[in-house]
């Protein structure tokens, strides 16, 4: 009985270490590999279109380089893509509120919503791409 309650009480104590951790997961920075015959033109008219879709407000539109922002209650990140007729590479920039940390090991964490949100970036990309003509 001693045992049994020595157990749920160790159990509690570590429940916020382990829900939180399954919040906190290792930064997505996708290479999305361009497999249609398409123009650079044409691949950042499928980055910015699919950006537009999701909610993100395009910050900088240059040659081969996007920079973004998405804003979600009191969570906001950035965002760089950079691409070309072969290849689109999302990168991490900055954010607030998504619990970002470095560890000692130089893996960059982050709170899972900003994980979701580049996955459907890189779905809808991809997706657009492979309707590509």
């Amino acid at each position: 009985m001693v045992r049994k309650k020595a157990l749920a009480a160790l159990l509690l104590a570590f429940m916020p270490v382990l829900l939180m951790a399954q919040r906190i997961q290792p930064i997505l920075e996708p290479t999305i590999m361009v497999k249609a015959d398409v123009s650079d033109i044409d691949v950042k008219k499928v980055i910015e279109r699919t950006l537009l879709t999701r909610g993100w407000r395009l910050l900088t539109l240059e040659d081969n380089e996007i920079t973004a922002r998405y804003q979600m209650r009191a969570m906001s990140t950035d965002i760089k893509i950079n691409f070309d007729r072969e290849k689109i590479l999302i990168k991490y920039m900055r954010s607030d509120n998504l619990k970002f940390k470095e560890k000692r090991d130089g893996a960059r964490m982050i709170h899972r919503d900003y994980n979701t949100w580049i996955n459907e970036i890189h779905s809808d990309i991809d997706h657009a791409l492979s309707m590509w003509r």
